[in-house]
């Protein structure tokens, strides 16, 4: 591959540059990665540089509505020729790159664990961490790939429970960990993957990050 840096700073000087020359960009720099795993690269890139619209069928659009494939050395990669950058060999490569952009692929799922603050930090950690061990257990590797975690803080039992009831009510599967220590009450709860786009996630992002309290502040113990 010879260095298209001077091909995209061309078409920067000239405020030429279109979606199509962004993902043909993100998709040569995905090749030259050192990485294995040039489908994470891949989407990983497109994600900093494509925000997905919200709860849309097609959050993607502005990706999948583009072209990029090359029908020869002639096609245009970046405003010039392809042979001008890449051999045949890698745009056959470039190809499959460029066929394996679809939403299905693009869509980041996301897993909730909603924990209890009215226990110590220490513990909110390891309560969060046996949920996600049990919820861990219910899933696929391929489910656990590349899954983003959002941890949120609740007040106390009474609120998780009102999360329990929110979660039932829009029909998302979770797991609840009941600590042993604590009278068997539940700690924490976990729930399975859910796709960016869904809008059942609506409810879940008005929750608040969880953050640790100070431990003045904590007022019930494990065990009492």
């Amino acid at each position: 591959m010879k260095d298209f840096r001077p091909f995209w700073k061309t078409l920067a000087n000239e405020k030429a540059i279109t979606r199509r020359n962004v993902i043909q960009h993100i998709i040569l720099r995905t090749m030259r990665s050192k990485s294995e795993d040039k489908q994470a690269v891949l989407h990983h890139l497109l994600h900093k540089a494509f925000t997905p619209l919200k709860y849309a069928s097609d959050p993607f659009r502005a990706i999948t509505e583009q072209s990029v494939r090359l029908y020869g050395p002639n096609s245009l990669l970046l405003g010039t020729p392809a042979k001008e950058i890449l051999t045949d060999e890698e745009i056959q490569q470039f190809n499959i790159l460029a066929d394996n952009i679809a939403v299905t692929k693009l869509l980041r799922n996301y897993s909730y664990f909603f924990t209890r603050q009215d226990i110590s930090p220490e513990y909110q950690l390891v309560q969060t961490a046996h949920a996600a061990l049990e919820l861990g257990n219910t899933l696929t590797p391929e489910q656990v790939k590349n899954l983003h975690f959002t941890c949120i803080g609740v007040a106390d039992g009474e609120e998780l429970d009102a999360v329990e009831h929110l979660l039932k009510t829009l029909g998302l599967r979770y797991v609840a960990f009941r600590e042993p220590d604590f009278g068997n009450r539940i700690t924490s709860i976990a729930v399975e993957p859910i796709a960016e786009n869904s809008p059942k996630r609506r409810p879940l992002r008005s929750y608040e990050l969880l953050s640790f309290q100070r431990k003045e502040e904590i007022i019930l113990q494990l065990g009492e």
